[in-house]
C-alpha cells in the first residue's frame, strides 16, 4: 500500500544510458489527490423598500481534509550526478516521500453588508 515515507515505488525505475531515451510516459507518477469542499451561505434581509441587509458566511476545506505533497527532493527518482567526471546519478533516499501538506486548514469568513 502506499505509505508517506514511499508513496510509490521508485526503485522499479533506472536511470537511462547517457543519449538515449527512457519510455516512461510524462506524468506517469502520481501523487496523492487533492480534494476540498467549499460552502457559501447567504441570506438577504430587506429593511424598507430602498434598504437591504446581506448576511454571508463562507467555509473553505469546511470538512478540515489535509491534501499531502512530495517535498522538494520527493518527487525527484534520481539525485543529480556531481564532481569531476560527473559519475552516475544514484536512486533518490528522499524519491516518494510525502512531507508537505498542499493548501490550507479549514477557515470560515462572515460579512455583513448593508445595501441602499
Amino acid at each position: 500500500g502506499r505509505n508517506p515515507d514511499q508513496y510509490f515505488d521508485f526503485s522499479s525505475f533506472i536511470l537511462q544510458e547517457e543519449g538515449f531515451i527512457g519510455n516512461l510516459a510524462r506524468n506517469s507518477v502520481d501523487g496523492p489527490g487533492v480534494a476540498t469542499v467549499d460552502l457559501g451561505l447567504t441570506k438577504n434581509t430587506s429593511i424598507s423598500e430602498q434598504v437591504s441587509l446581506q448576511f454571508r458566511a463562507e467555509f473553505f476545506n469546511i470538512l478540515n481534509r489535509a491534501n499531502f505533497r512530495y517535498g522538494t527532493q520527493g518527487a525527484r527518482i534520481f539525485t543529480s550526478a556531481t564532481g569531476p567526471g560527473l559519475g552516475e546519478a544514484t536512486p533518490n533516499p528522499a524519491g516518494g516521500r510525502i512531507s508537505e501538506t498542499s493548501g490550507t486548514s479549514r477557515q470560515i469568513q462572515f460579512a455583513l453588508k448593508l445595501m441602499f
